[in-house]
């Protein structure tokens, strides 16, 4: 098993050493050992370029993954049994399901102490600060967003509306709203209509900012690049863009075998693509807009160039200057 991406032999003789060795807990190691044990089974597994995808896990965070909801039920039993041996326990009110359209309504339970729980259907769920649903759908997550800019400006509005200098008014907002606003958009599949709603979501905080209303702003016969003048505040679309390239830098980089790299160069061959026109993918846009083509021949994919850290670097800045 692969602790943190760091190779050992977790056998359980060996358990306070290598909890000594890796600055975790005993606990921590010994459930990593038998959760490893417990789900690689071969009739759980999903194969995803020849490696077993059957859970994701960040800290205490665990997402279980599985064909069916019965296979996940045994799974979810195996791991609360597990998880009591060394003395841990599941909480079962922030343990959820949740499944896909393809997937069964089988309700999924857990059993403990001669008590059975049913574990509660989600259509959607926060993890990581990042809201995932059922159809992979971003416009909620962009909406949760907004509301963290507003919140993040209200903080800092009396700090701001305080200082004199421009430039460093401008280094708060950016610090601290715009971060707000972003959160998680290096793995944003963009849409030109999510693109138009976080520019005029950002318009809207950069009117705040700087004290104009809508209303005065056209009474002024003011425009976007006279308000950015007065807030020197940074481009939200750039900055996007820019953090996006450089995570796709750093996934195609890896040579670890992390999920995030695996999935991407991934081709479901023994599956079928569905009728209808695809919706668009998060690296849809790095194909069009970084890959070099020579009419219809593509001469250079992005993926081999980000894989070229220099080049990668210059793409970057010509991309974001």
């Amino acid at each position: 098993m692969s602790h943190f991406y760091k190779p050992g032999e977790f056998d359980t003789p060996g358990v306070k050493h290598l909890a000594k060795k890796y600055n975790v807990s005993r606990r921590s190691v010994a459930t990593d050992n038998r959760l490893a044990e417990l789900l690689e089974e071969t009739n759980r597994i999903i194969r995803i370029n020849g490696r077993n995808l059957t859970h994701l896990r960040f800290a205490d965070d665990i997402i279980l993954i599985s064909k069916t909801p019965q296979i996940a039920e045994k799974m979810l039993q195996e791991l609360v049994n597990s998880c009591e041996t060394v003395g841990l326990e599941i909480n079962a009110n922030k343990t959820k399901v949740l499944r896909n359209k393809f997937a069964s309504s089988h309700q999924i339970n857990i059993r403990k102490n001669n008590t059975t729980t049913a574990i509660e259907d989600v259509e959607e769920y926060v993890y990581l600060g990042r809201l995932l649903n059922t159809k992979n759908d971003l416009e909620p997550e962009i909406h949760r967003r907004r509301r963290s800019a507003w919140a993040a400006l209200n903080n800092i509005k009396n700090t701001t509306d305080a200082l004199t200098c421009p430039k460093i008014r401008a280094q708060l907002f950016d610090s601290i709203v715009l971060p707000a606003l972003t959160y998680g958009s290096e793995t944003w599949t963009f849409t030109k209509a999510l693109s138009e709603r976080v520019r005029i979501t950002h318009a809207a905080l950069e009117r705040k900012f700087v004290g104009i209303t809508l209303t005065e702003q056209r009474e002024k016969n003011l425009h976007r690049e006279d308000i950015r003048k007065m807030s020197q505040v940074k481009d939200p679309l750039v900055f996007i863009k820019k953090r996006k390239l450089g995570w796709a830098g750093h996934v195609m980089r890896r040579n670890d075998n992390r999920w995030t790299t695996l999935l991407q160069e991934w081709i479901p061959r023994n599956e079928k693509r569905p009728v209808g026109r695809p919706p668009m993918r998060w690296a849809d846009s790095l194909k069009k807009e970084i890959s070099v083509r020579q009419g219809t021949q593509l001469i250079e994919p992005w993926s081999t160039i980000a894989k070229d850290r220099k080049k990668w670097i210059a793409v970057i800045r010509a991309h974001t200057n």
